[in-house]
């Protein structure tokens, strides 16, 4: 049986695969500046203008030692498979998305994703409140028909942005363990059908692709105004022209639990 470090690799390596790519230089592929923020105070206080700078100073070559938990060269990083928090994907953020309207409502499936395709299906699910905190989980099932779940925990620190951190036992680091920074950054929410879209992204983060996904709520799934909603948002998702296209996710039958 694999092990849980392992099996953590596994799964993650399948949620959050955008695809690198290996095309010349991109001039959106930076954190924001000082100047990108200067007409976004609410955005620039969340990030930390000092953060965006310590990580734009060490893109190239971050070191754990400075800062473990922007460390991107460590074996299997995720940040590695993720791209950084751009003013493109941020600036489409929906800036009065409340986490509450959507947590504790149940199982959401992954419907559009910029790299969720090579699976059977996916799922996810939010819970928790404000004051003990919110967690989340991310199922998959690959193409075996093994089912693998990895926890995270969420903070919503306003303006339609969530940090969330993923920690794990890592052998090699010093603790023993290994805390990885994203942010959850909302694009779009019709609470009416359960239908979110979302981008997710990482100040450290390598990939050339904007990850983003659509979920539907398991009890609204097949509806025609939630399908009216999914469309609006791809077709919303193409006006912002972010890098990496979003594509159909993978649904697995009635009899399949993910």
């Amino acid at each position: 049986a694999m092990g849980p470090k392992v099996l953590f690799f596994l799964v993650l390596t399948v949620l959050v695969k955008a695809g690198s790519s290996d095309e010349s230089l991109d001039p959106d592929d930076h954190n924001p500046t000082p100047e990108e923020l200067a007409d976004d105070p609410e955005l620039a206080a969340i990030l930390s203008l000092e953060q965006v700078a310590k990580t734009a100073s060490l893109d190239e070559s971050l070191d754990e030692s400075l800062d473990e938990s922007l460390a991107t060269d460590v074996p299997g990083s995720p940040y590695a498979l993720v791209g950084k928090c751009t003013i493109k994907l941020l600036k489409n953020r929906i800036k009065t998305f409340n986490l509450d309207e959507i947590a504790n409502t149940g199982i959401y499936h992954y419907v559009q994703s910029t790299g969720l395709n090579d699976i059977q299906c996916s799922s996810g699910n939010i819970y928790g409140d404000d004051e003990m905190g919110y967690r989340a989980t991310a199922t998959v099932i690959d193409n075996n028909g093994t089912s693998s779940t990895i926890s995270y925990d969420l903070r919503p620190v306003g303006s339609g942005i969530i940090n969330e951190k993923l920690t794990v036992e890592d052998s090699f680091s010093v603790s023993g363990i290994r805390v990885y920074q994203f942010k959850i950054v909302a694009l779009g929410w019709n609470y009416a059908t359960g239908v979110l879209y979302y981008g997710r992204c990482a100040l450290g983060g390598k990939s050339r692709t904007d990850s983003r996904s659509i979920v539907i709520n398991n009890c609204t799934v097949g509806r025609k105004k939630a399908k009216k909603a999914i469309e609006g948002f791809k077709a919303l998702d193409l006006t912002y022209k972010l890098r990496g296209s979003l594509a159909d996710t993978p649904q697995c039958s009635k009899n399949t639990k993910a």
